[in-house]
């Protein structure tokens, strides 16, 4: 996904230098300004990578933007139940379809910026990722192997907050989600102690019943908190990794050559898997979580165990079947998923 050799390499780089700029200035207007590293260098090869254990020659810098890079610390943070607190670290995903980034790709990362400051702010593609998935994983890690295989934005996406999420924490977001509250609002202040994992369901079948829905409840991953080194992110690693290599056998391909269409792409890393995860996480943590309608039609936040489960209303818009339940229970939304969907465009390489 570099920009090596690319005709049109100076005209996304002075696009992506203008955005950036602007997210800088935004982010120094505020008076507690996040600190933010940027990790969108794309001129340095695995080879290279897993020699130099760093990013160089990032193409910003020749534009005038102050950079600098993200190295998280060794090794991954062991999952402590006395740690309180999710860590005030945000985390972007973009792996472009194209040759360039587009203005409409990261539209809403100056309201995400604004409404965390005072957080470290990390903008991850493909080498800033090899970079933390080598430091965490390890350089000859299977993790690394995989990631670096894949070419699917999707599946990479999906695969890369969860290392991410397991190995530091934090908040993460798709880039085509808005925040509408501060980021330390999200979690109410007395539960913030207790609190180590934050989620929100997708669909309901209390609001709007599905009979062909593999899950009453099922969970939304486009935005995530949690604590380094939470269970559930761990599982989840490992859940993505055999969905994978289930994908590639499935399609008798390899990582880099697979097609995933787009339930193939639920199963394997997306919604479907992480609600199978985390759905095992809850029934296990609170012997009172017997079934799925415990914790389905949520008009307020729930904590089970360590975890906090949100309502439906919390990272989306209703649809028109959802509205009369919506405006029941009130609108009580942290931010809007807009659902550009971008990677559907995108094609295997020949």
């Amino acid at each position: 996904m570099g920009v090596q050799g690319v005709p049109n390499q100076r005209y996304g780089l002075g696009l992506l230098a203008l955005v950036l700029i602007w997210l800088v200035s935004l982010a120094h207007d505020d008076e507690s300004s996040s600190s933010i590293s940027w990790s969108m260098a794309n001129t340095i090869t695995s080879s290279e990578l897993s020699q130099k254990h760093r990013e160089v020659q990032n193409p910003l810098e020749t534009v005038g933007v102050q950079t600098q890079a993200h190295y998280p610390t060794p090794s991954p943070t062991p999952y402590d139940p006395g740690e309180s607190l999710i860590p005030r670290k945000l985390w972007h995903i973009l792996f472009p379809i194209g040759d360039t980034i587009t203005d409409r790709e990261v539209s809403f990362v100056g309201d995400w910026i604004r409404n965390a400051p005072g957080y470290t702010y990390t903008f991850l593609s493909t080498t800033g990722g090899s970079a933390l998935v080598a430091v965490h994983y390890g350089h000859n890690s299977e993790e690394l192997d995989v990631f670096q295989q894949l070419t699917n934005p999707a599946l990479k996406s999906d695969f890369l907050r969860y290392l991410v999420l397991a190995a530091q924490g934090g908040y993460y977001g798709d880039v085509d989600t808005r925040p509408l509250i501060p980021l330390d609002q999200w979690v109410p202040p007395e539960l913030r102690p207790q609190v180590r994992l934050l989620c929100a369901p997708e669909h309901d079948d209390a609001i709007t019943p599905d009979p062909t829905a593999a899950y009453k409840v099922r969970f939304g991953q486009w935005a995530i908190a949690a604590a380094p080194g939470h269970p559930v992110l761990r599982r989840m690693v490992r859940r993505a990794m055999e969905g994978l290599r289930y994908l590639s056998q499935s399609q008798n391909t390899t990582l880099d050559m697979v097609r995933p269409d787009n339930i193939q792409v639920l199963n394997a890393t997306g919604p479907l898997a992480w609600t199978e995860i985390l759905w095992e996480y809850l029934f296990e943590t609170d012997p009172n979580i017997t079934s799925q309608d415990d914790l389905s039609g949520l008009a307020t936040p729930k904590l089970v165990g360590d975890v906090l489960v949100l309502p439906i209303t919390a990272f989306r818009a209703p649809t028109a079947g959802e509205a009369p339940w919506f405006e029941e229970h009130g609108d009580h939304r942290l931010l809007e998923h807009h659902m550009l969907g971008t990677w559907r465009q995108w094609q295997p390489p020949s």
